[in-house]
């Protein structure tokens, strides 16, 4: 246990950052179900909509460094790929 103030609050902002940081991946993994369901369906539509959604938190989430810029280009590529594969 920190004995130092300045340390105290090191340790209560990092578990405030670990949940928040939490709940963004958690979301992001909700999006990629919808799309990768919609997918699965051939719905053209509602996949679309996920996808701008998905490429939205990407980028928002690199910005703040919670992925890499890489990854988030990554992954925006991989679905971009399969959307067009639907679209087809």
């Amino acid at each position: 246990m920190p004995i130092i103030q300045s340390a105290k609050k090191r340790v209560k902002v990092t578990k405030t950052k670990t949940e928040a940081n939490a709940k963004r991946k958690k979301d992001i993994k909700f999006l990629e179900k919808d799309f990768n369901r919609t997918i699965a369906e051939n719905n053209v539509e509602e996949a679309t909509k996920f996808f701008r959604q998905l490429e939205k938190k990407y980028h928002q989430f690199s910005e703040i460094n919670l992925f890499h810029k890489n990854k988030a280009a990554r992954k925006i590529a991989q679905y971009q790929k399969m959307l067009n594969s639907v679209a087809k």
